[in-house]
């Protein structure tokens, strides 16, 4: 009576024990079939040789194979009390999809504690390659680095709309869109032209025009050396043109006009605008000649 009594409970545990880790049929897969999975070996410091599974494998083909596992290894059908423990806690580990992730990358140990190197070298990594992103598309969108990251926190709903939220490239991609556009907005109020050239003198007026409160920074060069110090100029709007005065060092040779333009809001804003100026005509007796001719 004592044994038909003991083999009832059992009977009851065991059948618990099925409906409580049984695979509802739309969580299945095609792929989780059992030639998929290897012997399982539950000393073992990998979670997927534990549960004898492909590292690559699904969160349905995990949880059938920790079913199967539970019919042979759980204490109650005579299995290890030990080996089912170590069988669990690596089922239960890789079923959470951040701790999997984080186990893969190797800054999580086989009993779900963080590995402090390797937490601080992947941190070291990320925030490398975010370094690296981020200046490129300041540099592509024209924008102060700190600015561009405020528009990915921005977009991927840190700082802001959490209805515009979005992860990986598609962040970076629209981060990089809102720069680039901002920016050419601004940037379409700002111009720089040589307008009047003293003939002979080597004297020249640039004129630049920029949105109100932005300034410009004019530099100019000749064979790739600068003629003199940059000049910064605060500019009152696009309908306000500021000139400056030039000195060009040699008049018969070409030059380049350069104004670096800054503004906005603690200047998130910037352009670069170039004008190349050909080399001045030069008076021979009362005979305008060109330099190559003068040369010749």
């Amino acid at each position: 009576m004592l044994r038909l009594r003991k083999f009832a409970v059992q009977s009851y545990i065991f059948s618990y024990t099925q409906r409580m880790y049984s695979v509802p049929p739309h969580e299945t897969s095609a792929g989780a079939s059992s030639s998929n999975y290897r012997t399982p070996d539950p000393k073992s410091n990998n979670l997927y040789e534990r549960l004898g599974v492909d590292k690559d494998a699904t969160s349905a083909e995990i949880k059938k194979r920790f079913y199967d596992l539970t019919k042979t290894h759980h204490p109650d059908v005579g299995g290890d009390a030990e080996n089912y423990q170590r069988i669990k806690e690596s089922y239960e580990l890789l079923m959470r999809v951040d701790k999997r992730k984080l186990y893969d990358s190797g800054m999580l140990s086989p009993d779900g504690k963080t590995n402090p190197a390797a937490a601080l070298v992947g941190i070291a990594i990320g925030a490398g390659m975010g370094v690296i992103i981020m200046v490129g598309l300041s540099y592509v969108a024209g924008m102060r680095v700190v600015h561009v990251f405020l528009v990915y926190l921005f977009v991927t709903g840190i700082v802001g709309s959490r209805t515009i939220k979005r992860k990986g490239i598609k962040s970076l991609i629209l981060t990089a869109f809102l720069c680039i556009l901002a920016n050419a907005n601004w940037s379409s109020g700002c111009g720089l032209q040589v307008r009047e050239r003293i003939l002979g003198s080597g004297l020249a007026t640039v004129e630049v025009v920029g949105p109100k409160n932005s300034t410009a920074r004019v530099t100019t060069t000749q064979d790739g050396r600068a003629m003199g110090d940059a000049i910064d100029l605060p500019l009152s709007g696009p309908l306000d043109v500021t000139t400056v005065s030039v000195t060009v060092k040699d008049p018969l040779k070409p030059w380049v006009a350069c104004a670096l333009f800054r503004g906005g809001t603690t200047n998130i804003f910037r352009t670069t605008q170039c004008v190349s100026v050909a080399a001045a005509p030069l008076v021979v007796g009362g005979t305008i000649v060109t330099p190559e001719a003068g040369k010749n």
